[in-house]
């Protein structure tokens, strides 16, 4: 069993919370004061990924299911939730692989030391009663993928769709969240670039 003072500074150290008791001695010390605000705000960024079957040229769409407060029944690409410390590239492709079943690599931008996925557009939500979401749009290569009938209906989901640009005609935008068409149309066109094949 500790003692009181051992059991603290073992977790101080832990939880390697050092900085930040220093910081509050140096505060206390000082008598300065900190600085608060009315709210404090975690950040929620949310990023939607166009997942790309190079091979078939066909891109992963999603259904929205009955738990989605937002945009429910409406077709759209999945979308991850970036928060805490985790790698961006990681929280990512663990909820793509996890929620609908593909292995994804992410476009990156080449001319970066840093390894990170170059979006493609950026957007923003209203989620009720009136909190505004920022996203982010990545597209990425599929290295494996489950079939349209593999797939486990849930809550949040309850179908996913592999379409080519000509069925991009058969969801029209009352079916679909905003830009979705427009997102499509871009990707398609710039596969190239992205993928390096050609049509």
């Amino acid at each position: 069993m500790y003692e009181t003072e051992a059991a603290i500074r073992k977790i101080v150290l832990d939880q390697n919370l050092e900085a930040k008791m220093q910081y509050f001695e140096m505060v206390l010390a000082n008598n300065l004061s900190i600085a608060r605000s009315k709210k404090a705000i975690p950040l929620e960024l949310h990023c939607a990924v166009v997942c790309c079957d190079v091979e078939r040229r066909k891109i992963l769409i999603t259904h929205r299911g009955a738990d989605h407060t937002t945009n429910k029944g409406k077709w759209e690409f999945g979308c991850a939730h970036a928060s805490g410390s985790e790698p961006l590239t990681s929280i990512i492709c663990n909820y793509y692989e996890d929620t609908f079943g593909v292995e994804i690599e992410l476009v990156t931008s080449p001319d970066r030391k840093e390894c990170q996925p170059l979006p493609i557009a950026v957007y923003e939500l209203v989620k009720p009663p009136h909190k505004i979401v920022k996203g982010v749009i990545f597209v990425a290569k599929v290295i494996s993928a489950i079939d349209e009938s593999s797939f486990r209906a849930e809550k949040s989901h309850d179908q996913i769709r592999w379409i080519s640009e000509e069925e991009i005609a058969n969801y029209p935008e009352e079916m679909t969240v905003q830009d979705f068409s427009s997102t499509l149309h871009k990707v398609f066109d710039n596969f190239d670039s992205y993928f390096g094949v050609e049509k």
